[in-house]
């Protein structure tokens, strides 16, 4: 149950790391998965420039996650 604190180190620092690369971005992902948002919800909430960018969330965030540790 839960998840492991090295976990969410590496989460802090892959959101981190996207917040660098794409701050609009970074901020719909924390929209849809950190503040309970439907994807609707977070389109709706998203700047109409970036409104095509929702469907990237979870593609953003494993992106991301992927980045290895030490280099974020």
């Amino acid at each position: 149950t839960g998840v492991a604190p090295v976990e969410l180190l590496d989460l802090d620092a892959a959101l981190d790391a996207l917040t660098r690369e794409d701050r609009s971005l970074a901020q719909l992902v924390e929209m849809r998965y950190f503040g309970g948002m439907t994807a609707e919800e977070t389109a709706e909430a998203a700047p109409a420039e970036r409104q095509g960018a929702v469907a990237g969330t979870e593609a953003a965030l494993d992106r991301a996650l992927a980045i290895p540790a030490g280099c974020a």
